[in-house]
């Protein structure tokens, strides 16, 4: 933990903290320090604490059964969400862990999962709004109304938790892109669903894209890390925290 204060500029108590917080979120120990040094990392480049990221990357992985060394590949994840959509680290990490449950329940892949929230981000829907909608529109398709069924029926396909699996959200957004505000509603007649669905499939293609920038999301952490690690202000964060280990260990 001092040799990460010194690296990452951090306080050995934040870094402390955020530690305790993967042990309680069931990551081995063993592999604790290699989650936590993702996560200070994340931390440094989203201008965010370590605890902030901790938590965030801890939730994805025990949601979508995860090991610890997927804890990069969730930073990644945060990231490249970030890098397209409308929004900071800051605001996603607290907020991602509402709807990483019910994604990974009905089957929505991280992709899509990161990928339906840069779209909504994108176009206008603050980020806990988009996590709500996102969230609304995944629990559609696990407990649809007896009117959204049957209309989807009528369109070729059931609103179930299969067809998410099967299809995915592209999938499913794809089939309906074309249908009118109206007929939308009776797919998701709930309002925060409406909200975030509508954005969605009015910018299908830059839905797709998001898709393909999620897909090769390996070194979005390290790309976003290396432009902080430049600035006057992570150097004095260093120089700060090597003379705080070096007065303690004396101490």
């Amino acid at each position: 933990i001092r040799d990460m204060s010194i690296e990452f500029g951090e306080s050995t108590e934040a870094l402390a903290g955020g530690l305790y917080d993967i042990l309680s979120a069931s990551i081995p120990a063993e592999k604790a320090l290699d989650v936590l040094a993702v996560a200070a990392r994340a931390a440094r480049a989203g201008l965010t604490d370590t605890k902030t990221a901790a938590d965030a990357i801890t939730t994805v992985l025990n949601a979508y059964g995860l090991s610890a060394e997927n804890a990069g590949d969730v930073s990644d994840l945060l990231f490249s969400i970030v890098k397209r959509g409308k929004t900071t680290f800051a605001e996603i990490a607290p907020a991602i862990g509402m709807v990483a449950t019910t994604a990974s329940t009905a089957g929505v892949s991280l992709d899509e999962l990161g990928s339906a929230l840069a779209t909504m981000t994108r176009n206008g829907v603050r980020t806990e709004n988009a996590v709500t909608a996102l969230n609304a529109i995944i629990s559609t398709f696990l407990k649809p109304t007896d009117e959204a069924a049957e209309y989807a029926r009528s369109l070729g396909f059931e609103m179930s938790s299969a067809t998410i699996k099967s299809e995915g959200l592209a999938g499913v957004f794809a089939r309906i892109s074309k249908l009118p505000p109206d007929a939308i509603s009776k797919l998701f007649p709930n309002i925060r669903a409406l909200r975030g669905v509508l954005p969605a499939l009015k910018n299908m293609e830059g839905f797709i894209q998001d898709m393909g920038v999620m897909g090769t999301r390996a070194g979005a952490t390290e790309t976003a890390y290396a432009k902080m690690t430049k600035t006057l202000s992570h150097s004095f964060r260093q120089l700060k925290q090597s003379a705080m280990v070096t007065l303690s260990v004396i101490g």
